[in-house]
């Protein structure tokens, strides 16, 4: 569990063994968590939240971790149901399947919304999780642009702040998630 600010959290998705899941779910609780959002397609953890967690909202909006292109309106629905849950005064819980990839992408898309710049956003967000990739860091970028006016000039320009950020700060993509797959093999 990553606390990446005070009511936003990133993680992998819940162990599919039940006692584990249930050891992990303990410490979303003592965290304070209210909100869950999922944004795995592969999966749906609805049926143990209603059985196990009835007290924490949990929303699915899932995405494929294809590497291509996400969908605009998936960050506009999945940034909604994190506002909402601040606005509710919760705290928010995102996960992908190992927390690599989507989740980190849509936390940053959400700092971006909260006013963060595109450089302190990413590094909030690895520094909170640095197994963090968030190769969806430029389009969360452009839908942030594209949903806030900007001009053509303007959306190119967050999108190369994101692509330069990674530049600059490289993670061995395939050595992350293939240590995170061993682990979760053992």
């Amino acid at each position: 569990m990553c606390e990446v600010i005070p009511e936003l959290f990133l993680s992998a998705a819940l162990p599919y063994d039940l006692d584990e899941a249930l050891v992990v779910l303990e410490a979303w609780r003592a965290a304070g968590i209210t909100d869950y959002v999922d944004v795995r397609i592969e999966d749906d953890a609805s049926e143990f939240f209603a059985e196990h967690a009835p007290d924490i909202r949990y929303w699915c909006a899932p995405a494929d971790d294809h590497l291509g292109l996400q969908d605009q309106s998936w960050w506009t629905q999945v940034n909604e149901l994190i506002r909402a849950a601040f606005a509710r005064g919760g705290k928010c819980m995102v996960t992908c399947a190992i927390g690599v990839n989507r989740s980190p992408s849509i936390v940053f898309s959400t700092l971006l919304t909260l006013g963060w710049e595109v450089e302190a956003a990413l590094t909030q967000v690895r520094t909170a999780r640095p197994v963090a990739v968030a190769p969806y860091a430029d389009q969360a970028a452009v839908w942030h642009a594209l949903t806030r006016g900007k001009s053509e000039t303007e959306v190119a320009s967050l999108r190369r702040r994101a692509q330069r950020w990674h530049e600059q700060n490289p993670i061995d993509a395939r050595r992350v998630i293939s240590s995170i797959h061993g682990r979760l093999a053992s």
